[in-house]
Order: structure tokens, then sequence, then C-alpha cells
């Protein structure tokens, strides 16, 4: 399975990330990342507004981040994308919830996702990991949203001295 995923149209769709936290892409990767080792799909998602310098694709374990920048859009990076994989669309699944993106996608016979709908597969998907792994017990979504939020509050993270 291929994924491309707007990522800052997901990114509020986690409890406990927020666009306005700065570290907000870093903790959707690691999510992504996680859920890539136990799907082992493909997985590339664009962030639009790069900075000057800091755009350009990077991979962060299995995942591939596309920083596009500032002049350009993730939606267009993403309709740009699904351009040059026309014949492989088909088998492309578009997370957004972005109505242009998604009317983008069903355009290049992608299959289109809500990104609240991929936020709890995601979750799911960590969770019986885990439980399957023995790291945790099995929890519920909400406990595993509630972790998440607990480590990806920048109040509760260690500085070093």
């Amino acid at each position: 399975m291929q994924y491309l995923i707007d990522g800052h149209n997901l990114i509020p769709h986690f409890r406990g990330l927020s666009l306005s936290d700065p570290d907000d892409e870093e903790a959707l990767l690691e999510l992504l990342s996680r859920f890539q080792r136990v799907q082992r799909a493909s997985i590339t998602v664009f962030f639009d507004g790069a900075p000057l310098g800091k755009h350009g694709t990077r991979r962060y374990g299995s995942v591939n981040a596309v920083f596009v920048p500032a002049n350009k859009t993730a939606d267009q990076a993403i309709a740009e994308t699904l351009a040059r994989h026309k014949a492989a669309a088909k088998n492309i699944v578009l997370v957004s919830s972005d109505r242009q993106v998604q009317a983008t996608g069903r355009e290049r016979r992608s299959t289109v996702m809500q990104s609240s709908k991929f936020a709890r597969l995601v979750l799911n998907a960590i969770q019986s990991a885990d439980a399957q792994s023995g790291e945790i017990e099995a929890s519920s979504a909400d406990e595993i949203e509630e972790w998440l939020r607990i480590f990806s509050d920048p109040k509760n993270k260690k500085t070093s001295s």
C-alpha cells in the first residue's frame, strides 16, 4: 500500500498534536514511522511552508517527508506527484480532508481517505502491534491518545543542563 499524506491537514486529527507546536511535524513523523513499521506501507507525507533552505525530501526511517518551499503548497506538490505516477495512481491512498486535494486524487483514480479515518487507522495499528508484542497491555484509543498528548507536550520534555 502506498500513502500520500497531506501532513498539516492530518496533524489536528491526533489528540495532543497541534499545528501551533513547533515540533508538530516531528511528532507526526514519529507516529507515521511506527505505523509504517507495522503496516509495511510506503508513506510520503507533504508539509508546506518550509523556510528558505529547509525545503526538500528527507527520510525519517522508512517515511519520506517532503518539505514544500514557501512559494508552493503541499496541495500542489501532491497533485504533481499524482501526475508523475499516473499509471500507479490507482494504487495510491491519498490522505486529506481538503476537498480540492480529494478532488485531485479522485481525478487521478486514487483512493481518498479522510484524515480523521487515517488517524484512527494509525492509532489502532500501533495499539494492536504494541499489545501483540507485549510492550503494553491492550489500551483503548483514548488511552493511547492521552499518552501521545503527554509525550508530545513540550512542557513534559526534558531539557539538557
